[in-house]
């Protein structure tokens, strides 16, 4: 009986452990004019250095009316760390006899931990999600011979705390239920 109330009361722990959702910020480009480009629009910083001309409105794919459209470069996250979901993405004239190139780059710490490739779309703009959940605190897109366009670009901004949560602590206690647990078992064998 006491075996099975340790296990009634791990469960019972781990069950009240809270999972916090990061809001996503989604980056439309729908609200902002050409002009008005400037770092810190979508809390990313680095849009001069992308070239291109910017913002334009779309000719295929998207899911507005406006899209991103530059040469290639990289974007820095303000709210570092996050995680990056995916974007609308497609490159212009890729040269398709070269193997597949890496559109998306996903960097932290000076490091790159992903990429996703170029999907070599012709008809429009196509969704690249990222499989890569960890953290990440800059973005690199490569276009093709004239460049790309994004839309959507779509992350969540990750909670970082130095002072244990609740969770963590409850977890813990969990685990320490479940030492003891395996003591108490351990010392009705032994008698």
């Amino acid at each position: 009986m006491i075996y099975r109330s340790c296990w009634v009361a791990g469960a019972l722990l781990l069950a009240t452990v809270a999972v916090h959702a990061a809001p996503r910020t989604v980056v439309t480009f729908e609200d902002i004019s050409p002009n008005e480009l400037a770092d810190g629009y979508g809390r990313l910083a680095g849009w001069s250095g992308l070239g291109g001309f910017g913002i334009g409105d779309r000719d295929m794919g998207g899911n507005g009316l406006k899209v991103f459209y530059g040469e290639r470069g990289t974007l820095t996250f303000l709210d570092a760390p996050v995680r990056v979901l995916g974007t609308f993405y497609r490159s212009y004239v890729p040269d398709l006899n070269e193997p597949a190139f890496a559109a998306v780059e996903l960097w932290y710490g000076g490091q790159q931990v992903a990429s996703i490739s170029d999907p070599r779309s012709v008809t429009g703009l196509t969704w690249l999600s990222s499989a890569y959940l960890g953290p990440v605190d800059a973005i690199h897109f490569n276009g093709g011979i004239e460049g790309f366009a994004i839309d959507d670009l779509t992350y969540e901004r990750l909670e970082v705390s130095t002072v244990p949560e609740t969770a963590s602590a409850l977890l813990l206690a969990a685990g320490l239920t479940l030492l003891a647990c395996r003591r108490l078992r351990a010392a009705r064998r032994a008698t």
